[in-house]
């Protein structure tokens, strides 16, 4: 990967919502709000974990985030604001690399917000 101006490095994102309509918003609201380029819903999913002691399983539907390093404190602010869970997911990762033209259109997006 190129190196980019400051600010345009390429991120993934990933929250999990419990069900299709609450995803479905949360996905129109940040592409809205231009807090990311993109968001892809899909599931559902089933979350296995431990919640206060109780071995917990729990039909999900996972969000799946493309943003630019100016979007990610927004997004974060947006998501406590407005998520249902306690302690909801989101966990960020920096993109290495990836379809040139893609890439570029996810940078163009965080350029316009």
């Amino acid at each position: 990967m190129q190196d980019q101006p400051q600010g345009l490095g390429v991120w993934m994102a990933q929250t999990t919502w419990p069900d299709r309509a609450q995803a479905t918003d949360f996905a129109r609201a940040v592409v809205g709000r231009a807090l990311v380029a993109c968001a892809s819903v899909s599931g559902p999913v089933v979350s296995h974990y431990q919640w206060q002691g109780q071995l917990e399983e729990t039909e999900e539907w996972l969000v799946t985030l493309k943003l630019c390093d100016t979007q990610r404190e927004g997004l974060t602010l947006y998501l406590k604001s407005c998520h249902p869970y306690e302690v909801p997911e989101l966990v960020m990762w920096e993109v290495g690399d990836g379809l040139s033209s893609y890439l570029q259109w996810v940078r163009d997006s965080a350029r316009l917000a």
